[in-house]
């Protein structure tokens, strides 16, 4: 069966795409949120060798993949470990359309006790019981984009992940910006959410100080 991946330039007439396709749609770590991840056709985000199990069965198991918007630089492809079926049929297309129906259930359920230790695969999976509607998340390039991609979003969230430069410390500055813009999106957005790690922060720390006026 074909799987459809979405890449990392079209977020135009994606979400209508996703809801009338009968196979499952998948993004990268770039094209994170480009979807909506509440439909059911929705797979997860294939980022190579560190995806999902179930997510990179659903691709690389397939026998034709149509690719929109590929983008495949060293932080998108997870250091070029992208792996297809060798006889897999691939069409890499900038825009597409088609009307589909099929029901996917990628994410694995996350039972935790007390005294478990906290790994990053809880933090990924816990995070989407924190995202709200509305939410703007800036996702820093690195391990905080590759995370993401087990990350479930729910449906009216916008998300900015870059992995075309290793620009680390861009994202904490830049959700200055996203702070200001929610002010003057007239309610539509509602809060700024920063996605970024210990050691980028130290590299745009002074943004802080512009959150804080």
């Amino acid at each position: 069966m074909p799987q459809i991946k979405v890449g990392d330039y079209l977020f135009r007439r994606l979400h209508e795409l996703g809801i009338r396709s009968v196979f499952g749609v998948l993004t990268t770590a770039m094209g994170k949120g480009g979807l909506d991840e509440a439909i059911s056709q929705f797979v997860g985000a294939y980022s190579g060798a560190g995806t999902l199990s179930a997510v990179k069965e659903a691709l690389e198991s397939v026998d034709m993949v149509i690719w929109i918007g590929n983008y495949s630089s060293d932080f998108n492809t997870g250091e070029f470990t992208t792996f297809l079926n060798k006889d897999a049929i691939v069409i890499d297309l900038q825009c597409f359309s088609v009307s589909v129906d099929v029901t996917w259930d990628p994410y694995p359920k996350f039972n935790f006790q007390a005294g478990d230790e906290l790994k990053q695969d809880f933090l990924w999976g816990a995070l989407s019981s924190f995202l709200r509607p509305g939410n703007v998340i800036i996702s820093e390039t690195g391990t905080s984009a590759f995370g993401l991609c087990d990350t479930k979003l729910p449906s009216g969230v916008m998300i900015f992940s870059q992995t075309v430069y290793g620009s680390i410390g861009y994202a904490t500055g830049a959700i200055v910006g996203v702070g200001q813009a929610i002010k003057e999106s007239g309610g539509k957005w509602k809060r700024p959410v920063l996605i970024t790690g210990e050691g980028s922060i130290h590299l745009t720390i002074q943004a802080l100080a512009y959150m804080l006026r």
